[in-house]
């Protein structure tokens, strides 16, 4: 009866009034996903592409993103591949947190400016 309907309403979404999204992974498997909304994934990609810039004034505040990490986003955002997951910039530091003097903009880090 109510019950039973009640439970099977939880199964469908994910008991939290969230939305199923269905993707393929990276091994092109397909997955699931419980989200709390739809993103549009071009929109956000647009708006970061009006952000993303490699000159910027000295002392001007930029994010330092690790490329790995972008381009596994790009492919979320424009491709709808598997979503990336928290940012991480952990391959950027040393084990003491300071930033890796052997980094190269571009290749190890892309900036987002702030907005």
């Amino acid at each position: 009866g109510a019950a039973q309907g009640k439970g099977k309403k939880g199964l469908l979404d994910g008991g939290k009034g969230q939305l199923r999204r269905n993707y393929y992974d990276h091994h092109g498997m397909i997955r699931c996903q419980w989200v709390d909304f739809f993103h549009d994934g071009h929109q956000e990609f647009n708006l970061v592409k009006e952000h993303e810039s490699m000159t910027f004034e000295p002392g001007e505040p930029v994010f330092a993103v690790h490329t790995r990490w972008v381009g596994e986003w790009v492919s979320f955002a424009a491709l709808g591949d598997w979503q990336p997951g928290p940012i991480t910039n952990h391959h950027l530091l040393e084990k003491d947190g300071t930033i890796r003097e052997d980094l190269v903009a571009s290749r190890d880090w892309r900036a987002l400016k702030k907005w």
